[in-house]
Parts: C-alpha cells; sequence; structure tokens
C-alpha cells in the first residue's frame, strides 16, 4: 500500500512539475522568440503541448536513472 501511494504521489508531482515547468518555459521562450503578436496565444500552446509531452515522463523516469 506504501509503495502504491508513493507511487501515485511521484506520478501526480510529475505531472504538476511538468505542467509548470513547460509552461513558463514555453511562454518565455515564445515571448522572447515572436514577441506579443496575435498568433502568439496558438504559438505558445503549441509549443506547452509539445513540452508537456515531453517533460512529464522525463521527470516521472529520472528516478528510475542510475545516479551519475
Amino acid at each position: 500500500m506504501k509503495e502504491l501511494l508513493s507511487h501515485r504521489f511521484h506520478l501526480v508531482f510529475s505531472m504538476l512539475m511538468g505542467a509548470m515547468m513547460a509552461l513558463l518555459m514555453t511562454f518565455v521562450i515564445t515571448l522572447g522568440k515572436i514577441g506579443w503578436q496575435t498568433d502568439f496565444r496558438r504559438a505558445w500552446t503549441k509549443a506547452y503541448a509539445l513540452a508537456y509531452v515531453i517533460a512529464v515522463p522525463v521527470i516521472h523516469f529520472r528516478r528510475h536513472w542510475p545516479a551519475s
């Protein structure tokens, strides 16, 4: 039971951390790259969706990688 709760906590933590990290990073990078334009929201949403899909598995499975 304790292991299941630990796994669920890590999964939720990975999803929240990935969301916050991807949101902030894609906002700053997109704003710096194209500025405040009419299609900023579309470009940011597209970048965020891609970053989130990459960030969450990386954060979640990082604990299984050997330490350097």
